[in-house]
């Protein structure tokens, strides 16, 4: 939004409205209908010449050209699959902090009114009060 923001020089709520507005009225599903419709119609023409001039033809460049873009569509797949392998990660890895944290936060709650626990806490003052390697007797 910020993009459209600054390309029409209107304020982003502008746009926010906008597009809500023309998702609202349906014009965001119709464009986007309109625009697999597209692909669905060009894409086999696209390929039907390419399959022409590679056998036909013999058109290096129309094969370098397939090459390339089949090249950028594996980079593109394999970006993808690294970026939701990394998500992937991170959410469990945040899922598995937030579940030690929850237990670390029962434990002290079922224990923290525990007799024993109480009986046998230390206050900082009785540490310093304490002197290492005295008998008491």
């Amino acid at each position: 939004m910020v993009e459209i923001a600054k390309v029409f020089k209107v304020a982003q709520s502008t746009v926010k409205k906008s597009l809500e507005e023309a998702a609202k009225s349906g014009i965001i599903d119709k464009i986007e209908k309109m625009e697999g419709d597209l692909i669905s119609d060009l894409v086999p023409l696209a390929l039907a010449v390419y399959t022409d001039k590679l056998t036909n033809e013999k058109d290096v460049f129309v094969a370098k050209d397939v090459i390339d873009k089949m090249v950028k569509l594996g980079d593109r797949h394999s970006n993808k699959n690294q970026s939701d392998k990394r998500l992937g990660l991170e959410a469990y890895i945040a899922a598995k902090k937030l579940e030690r944290e929850r237990h670390e936060a029962d434990v002290k709650e079922k224990y923290s009114k525990s007799p024993i626990i109480e009986a046998t806490t230390i206050e900082p003052e009785q540490i310093a009060e304490t002197s290492v390697g005295e008998d008491s007797e």
